[in-house]
């Protein structure tokens, strides 16, 4: 079982919670209905991320999950896990279908994406580093795009700069990877990484969702 205890200082009403409770009155469009549907299966896709931190890794490691923050602009990070030795930032897309990354664009069962998860994921990943910077704490975030879909199919054909995009089959190995890593750096005499200030530092730059 891993660190449960710092996130109770983290929650913040999901955007789910917000318009199921509006569904529940019957106050939705369409749209705002599938934009609820999207959400529900984001939500297990986040869900079976963090089942998976919990069996195969390390009771050490924190998670946080559903984090608000604010660098020029507010961006939320699905989840972020600190070992003792670094820092991971998971960005989690419940698609089922095949993912195409080329010549900078998104494809999804062929057809284009406006939204880009490559691009969101990497400007969590420097926006979190610049926080962590401006206090003092220099580190590098470990990057990782998670697909959750049973029968999600990734073709990245451009190179991704710091980046990692993975199906949810290979999440569960690099879990191991991430274990290795720590074990592998703190027997090489690394510091342990001081929990404490970074939460500290999260917490002081976490925002309310645009969803509360």
């Amino acid at each position: 079982m891993m660190n449960r205890n710092a996130e109770e200082d983290f929650f913040s009403p999901s955007p789910l919670e917000f318009l199921t409770e509006m569904n529940d009155r019957d106050v939705l469009d369409t749209s705002q209905k599938q934009e609820l549907y999207r959400l529900e299966r984001g939500v297990a896709g986040e869900q079976m991320v963090r089942a998976y931190l919990e069996e195969f890794g390390q009771d050490n490691w924190v998670v946080l999950t559903n984090l608000w923050l604010y660098e020029y602009g507010l961006f939320e990070i699905d989840c972020l896990l600190l070992t003792d030795t670094d820092i991971y930032l998971f960005e989690i897309k419940n698609y089922n279908g095949d993912f195409k990354y080329i010549n900078s664009q998104c494809y999804f069962s062929e057809d284009v994406i406006s939204h880009n998860p490559i691009s969101q994921t990497q400007r969590c990943k420097v926006n979190l580093q610049n926080i962590l910077a401006a206090a003092g704490i220099r580190l590098n975030v470990n990057a990782v795009l998670i697909f959750t879909g049973e029968h999600a199919d990734i073709d990245i054909q451009d190179y991704i700069e710091d980046l990692d995009v993975l199906t949810i089959n290979q999440f569960r190995k690099l879990i191991y990877v991430i274990a290795d890593t720590e074990r592998e750096k703190l027997n090489s005499g690394q510091r342990k990484l001081n929990h404490r200030r970074i939460l500290q530092i999260i917490q002081r730059g976490k925002r309310k969702s645009p969803y509360q």
